[in-house]
């Protein structure tokens, strides 16, 4: 069962999160006939094991 991020984030002053970022500078988009520059933000440990992660979709129109 995933923890939630209060409980990742106990003491906010004192954490660095850092991870893995991938960018894929284009990633199709067929209904606008265009491709557009994706960063993905993932956690140090996304690849090990099989802990479940919350996701946070966001875009700028």
């Amino acid at each position: 069962m995933p923890l939630p991020w209060r409980e990742v984030l106990i003491d906010e002053a004192n954490h660095t999160i850092s991870g893995d970022v991938r960018i894929i500078e284009a990633f199709p988009i067929p209904q606008l006939q265009t491709g557009r520059r994706v960063w993905i933000y993932l956690p140090k440990s996304y690849n090990e094991g099989d802990r479940s992660y919350p996701v946070l979709y966001m875009h700028d129109g």
